[in-house]
């Protein structure tokens, strides 16, 4: 199942040419904010990022409505992008805020009995990330089935709690896929960093062992190297953003079985008297 999601993500970025949007507005943003960083200053760059960054929910949530109404429209697209904003936005924040709030609390609580901060704050990493394992389905699960915030997590957590060796083969799937993009971006990095790091490469080994950290730190923040870098960040958020968003929602489509329906409660048995009383039976 986990993997033929993935060959249908792939099938739908063939398909449609909607759930590029994503990817392309996640890469404008970064290049963006690299030219604003390098020509106004990085306040001025990280507050338009930000406020762009606010756009990609109502991407992701049209690409979410794609894959669910199995229509590559752009009406599909654009309605399910404003009604779904929200859906998609409240619970991305919420799980992010509990995760963050309970590794936080973890980190304070370690390094109060004398645990270091590294070690403290590797802890707190493997706190967080289960969270996002369990509660990685919360958005979709609002935007296609438009359940409440909290609804959408619980939804997530059972699907994830059910799926058992189906789930661990998605999330295997994408770790993959991040070591596949880390790859195409170190590629894409090499090519344009190269002018930058050809010093290093003629220098001989003493030399290199002679480096100091801020000859280090100015040649890793030369403008030629920071260019590369969101360069290369741009390249791979429009491959893998709409691939891990189509396989997300793929996969989701397949795992409605993963989730208990909601049972309505029995209704009492009884009856009315002549009187219009109404009598239980036991």
């Amino acid at each position: 199942m986990a993997l033929q999601s993935l060959g249908e993500a792939a099938g739908w970025m063939v398909k449609s040419p909607y759930v590029w949007l994503s990817g392309l507005w996640t890469a404008a943003v970064l290049l963006l904010f690299w030219y604003l960083y390098a020509n106004v200053g990085v306040m001025t760059a990280v507050s338009v990022a930000m406020v762009l960054a606010f756009m990609l929910p109502a991407l992701i949530a049209g690409t979410y409505g794609i894959v669910a109404e199995h229509e590559s429209s752009f009406a599909v697209f654009r309605r399910y992008a404003v009604h779904g904003y929200f859906r998609q936005l409240l619970p991305s924040l919420l799980v992010f805020l509990i995760a963050w709030v309970i590794s936080q609390f973890i980190s304070y609580l370690l390094m109060t009995f004398g645990f270091g901060l590294t070690a403290s704050a590797q802890v707190a990493m493997f706190v967080f990330i289960p969270v996002v394992f369990f509660c990685y389905f919360a958005d979709v699960t609002a935007v296609v089935n438009e359940k409440r915030v909290f609804a959408s997590v619980k939804d997530s957590f059972l699907r994830v709690m059910n799926g058992s060796f189906s789930v661990a083969i998605f999330y295997l799937v994408n770790v993959a896929l991040l070591i596949a993009a880390s790859f195409i971006g170190s590629f894409v990095f090499a090519a344009l960093a190269t002018d930058a790091f050809l010093p290093l490469a003629s220098m001989t080994e003493a030399e290199l062992l002679s480096l100091t950290p801020d000859e280090l730190l100015a040649i890793m923040s030369a403008p030629e190297v920071v260019f590369a870098g969101f360069t290369t960040l741009a390249v791979c958020a429009v491959i893998f953003v709409p691939l891990f968003t189509l396989y997300k929602a793929c996969y989701f489509a397949k795992t409605s079985a993963l989730v208990l329906p909601d049972v309505p409660a029995a209704e009492p048995e009884g009856e009315y008297d002549e009187k219009g009383r109404w009598y239980k039976y036991k």
